[in-house]
Parts: structure tokens; sequence; C-alpha cells
């Protein structure tokens, strides 16, 4: 999916064929089909766009997140792809639970923008080592947990910058320090999700998509 979506395929957009998928799942279920049978599929590749989108606006497509500078990168993988050496991109949190607890919000009677806030809040993409990513399988394949990632023992290369963060807003004797570019990377993005966040509370009942439609 390209970064400039069409009207139609913003996360916006898709909210109603969202809820729509939903039901549907709800439908099946009850009919006695499972999830693993197919009845949260739909749902799965609805919530991976509209979680891409919202989450990272600025990605043409999720592939190229490995060459994002505000990529949370682990420390391997960073080094794996200065020699050049294959990494994946992996979902912290594992897709079709993922998509399981965003039908649970809907069914619950979340608003639009209840369900836009939790996409934001649990959506998030990794670079890891094809090590690392069969790592975190093997540990924890399916459920979602606090930090996956942290639980697997993989430590990030976005963990310095945050630290550096810190050190940043301790006071004006650590600001002196020039940051990192990476460290200036993590802070523009936190900019950008504060000035996003802001936005999200300046919703417009006019753009607000009834959950009943």
């Amino acid at each position: 999916m390209s970064r400039a979506l069409t009207a139609k395929y913003t996360a916006i957009g898709l909210l109603p064929y969202l809820r729509a998928a939903a039901r549907h799942r709800r439908e099946l279920l009850d009919a006695g089909l499972t999830d693993n049978g197919g009845a949260i599929w739909t749902v799965t590749r609805l919530v991976d766009l509209i979680s891409e989108n919202h989450c990272y606006p600025d990605l043409r497509h999720v592939n190229n997140y490995k060459q994002s500078p505000h990529a949370e990168c682990s420390v391997a993988a960073y080094q794996a792809m200065q020699q050049g050496e294959p990494v994946r991109i992996e979902h912290v949190a594992p897709r079709r639970q993922f998509a399981v607890a965003v039908c649970e919000e809907i069914e619950a009677g979340a608003s639009d923008r209840a369900v836009l806030a939790y996409i934001k809040r649990t959506f998030r993409l990794v670079v890891l080592t094809p090590d690392e990513q069969t790592t975190l399988n093997r540990g924890n394949r399916s459920r979602l947990t606090p930090d996956r990632i942290a639980e697997a023992g993989i430590k990030l290369r976005r963990m310095a910058a945050l630290i550096a963060l810190v050190l940043v807003m301790a006071g004006p004797a650590a600001a002196q320090t020039p940051a990192e570019p990476h460290t200036r990377g993590l802070l523009e993005q936190q900019q950008q999700r504060r000035q996003e966040r802001a936005a999200a509370n300046a919703w417009s009942p006019q753009i607000e998509i009834s959950r009943h439609r």
C-alpha cells in the first residue's frame, strides 16, 4: 500500500469496512468457523492497512521501514544492515491476535476515535535479524504482552536514543551535549506524535464515523 493512499483507503476511510469485517467475523464464529479457519482474515488485513497508515503515515510501504531513520532496530539488526546482511521487519503485537483485540474493542462499543487511539498505542514495528525473529516467535508467536521484544531478551538500538533523550530533558547541562543523529530523529518523531495526539484531541464530530454503519 502506497504512502499516498487514496481517500477511500485512509485509516478513517477504512474504519467502516473494519467494523463490517468485525461483524462478519462474529457471524462466522457464531456459525462454527474459527479464526484459524479464516474468520479473522479480512479483519487482520484491514487492521494492517489502518495501522500502517495511522502509525507510520510517511511510510510508502511497510517493507521500507528498515530504511526509515526513525525505525526501531535491534543492535544486532543494525550491525547486520551495516554489513549488508538480511534483516526482517517484525510486528511487535502478533498480527492475528492484535486483530482479535481490535475486534474486542469494537464489540465493546469503542468509538472510531477510541479504536484509532488503541491502534496507535499498540501497533509497533521493529527491525530484527532472522535469528532474532526465530527466537522471538519460538518464545511467543501469538500472545499480546506488554513488550514481546524485551521479554525475548532482544536489545533495541533505539534504547540508546531514549537514554540520550532523558539526559537532554534532565536539565540545561545535559542539554548542552549535542544529540546524535538517531537521537534527533527520535525527537522529531516524538514531536510528530505529540502533534498527532493534539489533532486527535481536536477530533471533529463531523468526521466521526458511526459504529452502527
